[in-house]
C-alpha cells in the first residue's frame, strides 16, 4: 500500500512539475514575443517618423511641378492671344509674378530635406567627419534664423494684406496679395521645421548619409525590411 501511494506521489510530482515547465515555457514565447513587437514598434515608428515630413514635402513639390506647368500654358495661350488675335489674356502678368514667388517657397522643404541647398564640399572634404556635422550644424542654424526672421516679416503684411484687400493689376483682372504671403509664411514655417528636424536626425545618427534626406531610397529599403520581417 505505501508503495503504492509513493508511486501516486511522483505521479503527482513529475505532473506539477511538467505542468509548471509548460507555464515558464508559455509566458517566454509571449514575452519574446512581445518583446519583437516593441523593438519592431520602436524601430518602424521611427522610420514612419522620419519618412512622414519628406513624403508632404515631396507633395507639394508636385504641387509646385504642376503649377509651373500651368504657368507654362498660360504663356503660350496669351502670346498666341496676343500675336494672332491682338487679345492677350487679361492678368498674365500679375499672375506670374505672384506665382513664381509661390512656386520658389513651396520646392524650399524638399531642397533641404534632400541637400540640395547651394554648397560647397572644398572645405567639408578636407575635415575630419564630426568637424564637417558641426558646420553642416551651423549651416542648419543659420537656415533656422533665416526663416525665423522671414516668419516675423511676413506675418503681419499678410494680416494687413487680407484685413485691406490688398490687390495687384489693374482693370478687368485683379489679383490679391494675401494668398501668396499666406503661402510664404506656410512654407516658411515648414522649411524651419525641416532645418530643425536636420539637426536632430543628424545628430541621432537617423540621416542616410551626410546630405541625403531622410525618407530616402535607403530608408525605403530599410522600411521594406522592417515590414518583410513582420
Amino acid at each position: 500500500m505505501a508503495s503504492v501511494n509513493a508511486v501516486d506521489q511522483n505521479s503527482n510530482t513529475e505532473e506539477c512539475w511538467r505542468n509548471a515547465a509548460s507555464d515558464n515555457s508559455i509566458r517566454q514565447e509571449i514575452d519574446t514575443e512581445n518583446n519583437s513587437r516593441s523593438r519592431w514598434s520602436a524601430d518602424f515608428g521611427g522610420v514612419i517618423d522620419l519618412i512622414a515630413p519628406v513624403r508632404l514635402s515631396r507633395a507639394i513639390h508636385l504641387i509646385s511641378a504642376l503649377w509651373t506647368l500651368g504657368l507654362a500654358f498660360l504663356i503660350f495661350f496669351d502670346v498666341v492671344g496676343r500675336s494672332l488675335y491682338s487679345q492677350p489674356i487679361p492678368g498674365t502678368k500679375e499672375i506670374i509674378q505672384n506665382s513664381i514667388v509661390a512656386i520658389t517657397f513651396l520646392q524650399l522643404p524638399l531642397a533641404i530635406y534632400s541637400g540640395s541647398m547651394l554648397r560647397t564640399t572644398v572645405l567639408a572634404d578636407a575635415v575630419p567627419k564630426m568637424v564637417r556635422k558641426v558646420l553642416r550644424t551651423l549651416c542648419y542654424l543659420l537656415g533656422v534664423a533665416l526663416f525665423v526672421s522671414l516668419i516675423i516679416s511676413t506675418y503681419e503684411p499678410l494680416i494687413d494684406a487680407y484685413r485691406i484687400g490688398e490687390y495687384e493689376g489693374e482693370g478687368a483682372l485683379r489679383v490679391p496679395v494675401w494668398p501668396v504671403r499666406g503661402l510664404i509664411l506656410v512654407t516658411a514655417v515648414f522649411s524651419l521645421f525641416a532645418y530643425l528636424s536636420m539637426i536632430y536626425y543628424d545628430w541621432s545618427g537617423k540621416l542616410e548619409g551626410e546630405t541625403s534626406a531622410p525618407g530616402s531610397d535607403t530608408s525605403q529599403e530599410t522600411t521594406d525590411k522592417m515590414t518583410a520581417r513582420v
